[in-house]
């Protein structure tokens, strides 16, 4: 099954300061946005392609993010607006790819 539900009843039936996630962007994206909607703050634990791990070579960019550089971790206010999180990846040769499409 799937950790959303889950998650939204846990949201629901308890009080929370902070909820960090780590898994694949997808999920991540749909517990950040149940958590969002409720005013928690919400911190994410990204996965991205890294080559230089200096932020030069942009496999791992996110955004105005290098993962590499500025996370892995970042808040979901950092990654809410951001039209590749838990939407699309990069793959190994650079190429912006849908999930779905050959995804990881």
């Amino acid at each position: 099954g799937y950790v959303t539900p889950v998650a939204e009843r846990l949201l629901d039936e308890n009080r929370y300061d902070v909820l960090w996630t780590c898994g694949p962007e997808v999920m991540m994206r749909r517990v950040a946005e149940l958590a969002g909607r409720r005013d928690l703050p919400v911190v994410c634990s990204v996965e991205r392609q890294m080559k230089c791990a200096v932020g030069l070579c942009d496999a791992c960019a996110l955004g105005p993010f290098h993962v590499c550089v500025d996370g892995p971790v970042l808040r979901w206010d950092q990654l809410r607006d951001l039209e590749e999180f838990g939407r699309s990846f990069r793959d190994p040769a650079g190429r912006r790819r849908s999930y779905g499409s050959g995804a990881p």
